[in-house]
């Protein structure tokens, strides 16, 4: 690809931040953004803050922000190969402005929001009358989306008028694929590091929370380098499903060497991210902190060897440019496969 147009968020948004991050790894100096992210990039009018959702670990403040390409308006939108929307919810001004020069062959549509509801289903007619007669994304575009369980994203899709059995018997549409977040490859550990206790301090289940010593729900540190520091010397990492089910947590509790414990990973929707954790290859499902500790204790150094290397090349696999590149040869064989 010679150019790319990427429609930025107007806010921190996991999804749409780390496929820039991919996208800018895989085509140097191609990328134009629109705006130009604030959030990505290492400088002092770009970068994270505490009013950050996620406080602006990991993801952010990372790029050289001369490695920025602005899109301006004069530019002819008709002579980019691709143009991506990052975050389709916020951006209904720009697809309209943007429509005469989108086909299924050059736009890819990103939807990271916790519903399994696709754009602009989400409302209903009577509160967003638009979404009868906005252009079915799902039909015309590919579209990836982070969350779907199809009775509710059918169940959506057909302004709620069908009870979700029904709807969930419906296919759904061909050009819906999935998608997750990512992290960037400078934020992954090389090796296992040093073990000197079993679980870190910001623990998000509340019932471990009361159960382990000195740990906190809330976020625990002020630093990335402290978080990262204290999930390093753990062999464990408690996650689970809040907003969504794919969570950063999850990655970067891989990435610094520790084995995610994932609360009622059983009941995860196949098609909502995360993708690729399996109980007792890469990390551990509980039900109850009681299941959780009862496992941790059966297991032997081997044992957690296996799953610490397992955890560690699961999320190799979802480095920022490797997810970006598996959704861009997905896109492309679609393509192909349309002409």
């Amino acid at each position: 690809m010679n150019r790319i147009l990427y429609i930025n968020s107007p806010k921190n948004d996991f999804l749409a931040d780390s496929f820039l991050i991919g996208l800018k790894s895989l085509y140097p100096g191609k990328v134009y953004e629109w705006p130009v992210n604030q959030f990505v990039y290492n400088s002092p009018q770009m970068g994270n803050s505490v009013k950050m959702h996620g406080i602006g670990f990991t993801l952010y403040c990372i790029l050289n922000p001369e490695s920025a390409l602005e899109y301006r308006p004069e530019m002819p939108a008709g002579d980019f190969d691709l143009i991506v929307f990052g975050d389709i919810y916020r951006q209904e001004k720009q697809f309209r402005q943007l429509r005469p020069f989108l086909n299924f062959r050059n736009t890819l549509i990103l939807d990271g929001e916790d519903t399994p509801a696709l754009f602009p289903y989400y409302f209903p007619p009577w509160k967003k009358p638009y979404s009868l007669i906005f252009p079915r994304l799902e039909k015309q575009f590919i579209y990836l989306k982070r969350e779907i369980i199809p009775s509710r994203t059918q169940y959506y899709r057909y302004f709620k008028l069908l009870p979700k059995w029904l709807a969930g018997k419906i296919p759904l549409p061909e050009n819906l694929l999935t998608i997750s977040f990512s992290i960037p490859a400078e934020k992954i550990l090389n090796g296992p590091p040093l073990k000197t206790k079993d679980f870190p301090i910001h623990i998000v289940d509340p019932e471990a929370c009361a159960a382990i010593p000195g740990a906190v729900s809330r976020y625990a540190f002020e630093k990335e380098s402290d978080y990262y520091a204290d999930l390093q010397q753990s062999r464990f990492g408690i996650t689970m499903k809040r907003g969504g089910w794919d969570c950063l947590r999850h990655y970067e509790i891989a990435a610094n060497g520790a084995v995610p414990c994932f609360r009622n990973l059983q009941d995860k929707p196949q098609a909502c991210a995360p993708h690729g954790l399996v109980d007792g290859t890469n990390c551990l499902s509980y039900r109850s902190f009681a299941e959780l500790k009862a496992r941790v204790g059966q297991l032997s150094d081997e044992d957690y060897r296996q799953l610490q290397q397992g955890a560690m090349d699961w999320v190799q696999s979802m480095e920022c440019s490797r997810v970006v590149s598996r959704a861009l040869g997905t896109f492309q064989k679609k393509i192909r496969t349309s002409a």
